[in-house]
Formats: C-alpha cells, sequence, structure tokens
C-alpha cells in the first residue's frame, strides 16, 4: 500500500483555488452588511412594508436578537425613516457593556427598546462567555478558538414567554446573531413558530454553529416542519433551497426563513 505523505503544490493549489470559488458563489464568509445580502434584505422587507400600507395593529415589529452595539438596528431604524414605516425595534443583549452602548446611541429614538436578555429555549441562568467585553463574538456556548478570557453570568429567556409577557401578537422580521444559539432561540418560539406569527426570520450559520454541535439540516427541518420556505441569502436575493448534505460546510452565512406566501425575490446576485 503506497502512502502519501503530502499534496503536490497543484493539488494545493487546486484546492486553494476551489475554495475560493465556492465561498465566492455561495457569498460565505462575508460579514458586511452591506455586500452580503443584510443590507438588501431589510429595504426589500421595508419597500414591502411601506406597499402594503400602514399595518393593522400599527408597527412593523422588528426583534434583533443578538443586537451588540446596535449596527443592525441602526440600519433598521434609518430603513423606517427612507420607506416611512412605522415601527418598533426590541434590541435583545446579555452583555452589560453593549447594553450601555446600546442605551447611549439610541437614548433619543423612542422606537427601540434595549431588551437584558440572553435568548435560548428556556428560562434560566448561563455563563456568557467573551473574549473581551463587548465582542461581537460572545456566546453562550464556549468557544475555545475565540481566545475566552471572561466569563459573566446572565439571564436566559424563551421568546415565547417575552411574547406572551408583553402581549406582542406578531414579529415582521426577527433576526438571530447570537453566535450558537440560534437554533435554540427558534425551539424557544414554542407554538409561536409559525408564518403567521413570526413572518421573516434571518439566522447566522457557520463556524458557531459547529462549535454548539449543530447541522444546518437541524434548522431546515425544524422550519420546513413549521411551516417555512427556507433561502440562503445572497448580496441582492434569496435562494431558495431542498437541503443537501454539502451545505453544512460551516463556513459563515446567512439564511432567511419565509411564509410560503411571501415573495421578496427568488433570485442570487
Amino acid at each position: 500500500m503506497r502512502i502519501i505523505k503530502g499534496f503536490s503544490i497543484w493539488r494545493r493549489a487546486s484546492r486553494a483555488l476551489g475554495s475560493r470559488l465556492f465561498h465566492w458563489s455561495e457569498n460565505n464568509c462575508n460579514c458586511s452588511m452591506k455586500d452580503n445580502g443584510e443590507l438588501w434584505l431589510v429595504d426589500a422587507l421595508f419597500y414591502r412594508w411601506a406597499a402594503e400600507g400602514k399595518s393593522s395593529v400599527g408597527s412593523r415589529i422588528v426583534f434583533d436578537v443578538g443586537a451588540n452595539v446596535g449596527d443592525f438596528s441602526a440600519a433598521v431604524l434609518d430603513a423606517a425613516d427612507r420607506w416611512r414605516v412605522t415601527i418598533q425595534v426590541m434590541a435583545f443583549e446579555p452583555s452589560p457593556s453593549c447594553q450601555g452602548a446600546l442605551r447611549k446611541r439610541f437614548k433619543t429614538d423612542p422606537r427601540i427598546e434595549v431588551v437584558p436578555f440572553a435568548v435560548a429555549d428556556a428560562n434560566t441562568r448561563s455563563d456568557f462567555f467573551s473574549p473581551v467585553p463587548g465582542s461581537g463574538h460572545a456566546s453562550l456556548v464556549h468557544r475555545e478558538n475565540t481566545g475566552v478570557a471572561k466569563v459573566e453570568s446572565v439571564e436566559v429567556i424563551r421568546l415565547d414567554d417575552f411574547l406572551k409577557t408583553r402581549g406582542i401578537a406578531r414579529i415582521d422580521f426577527l433576526k438571530l446573531d447570537v453566535e450558537g444559539t440560534e437554533l435554540a432561540a427558534l425551539r424557544g418560539l414554542g407554538e409561536w413558530l409559525r408564518p403567521e406569527r413570526v413572518a421573516v426570520i434571518q439566522f447566522e450559520y457557520g463556524g458557531t454553529t459547529l462549535d454548539a454541535g449543530l447541522r444546518l439540516r437541524s434548522f431546515f427541518e425544524l422550519l420546513e416542519s413549521s411551516g417555512y420556505t427556507v433561502a440562503k441569502l445572497f448580496p441582492h436575493g434569496l435562494n431558495v433551497r431542498r437541503y443537501a448534505t454539502w451545505m453544512d460546510h460551516f463556513n459563515y452565512a446567512n439564511f432567511v426563513a419565509l411564509g410560503t406566501d411571501l415573495e421578496i425575490s427568488t433570485g442570487e446576485s
């Protein structure tokens, strides 16, 4: 039996080139909201809401779960101003340092409320791991590759209990950026996880999913069984997909769950 000790330079070069082409074609590993489609999605939603007119329940409700220092919330508020749509933003953030930054940043805007909780599938307290205060990599999942240097205890809630307590009947847009606990947050919606209750869901997938011991397949199974269509987010569109094993590569990307009657775009850039 011949044992190959290493790849040739041509094999290494082909693998590197193939990887680059794959990630480019799949819109992977792009964290820029401006370029990866996140701002496009926000604008597409507000365009639709503006065309539909004033919501029968008043304000459109946006949940920014894992708000960090508020960049996504700021983008939502900017879009609301451009399209003249009335909104209320709930910015969920368990980190005390980020809570302070959020309150300072939005202190003059009554449309946003800082909610000082982490979100998962149980009402409890949990360790919250962060390499530095205010890090965008902070997580309920112990991610050893981020160089964790700080651990805090934070309060964790289920979204269905929060919705019932606050008397919120519907979420128009739920954004989940919770570094590995996205699936737990979805499960924490319980019976509310259906399109007539939560219209659009954006969630992250990537290395944090691997750290949490999860697969993209689990998201598809949960969301499709709850009545959603799952699409991958591209710079200028959504590509509706059925799950396939090659999609579980654990490189950063964003996916969107839509009610089957809600069409924003069916293409990709």
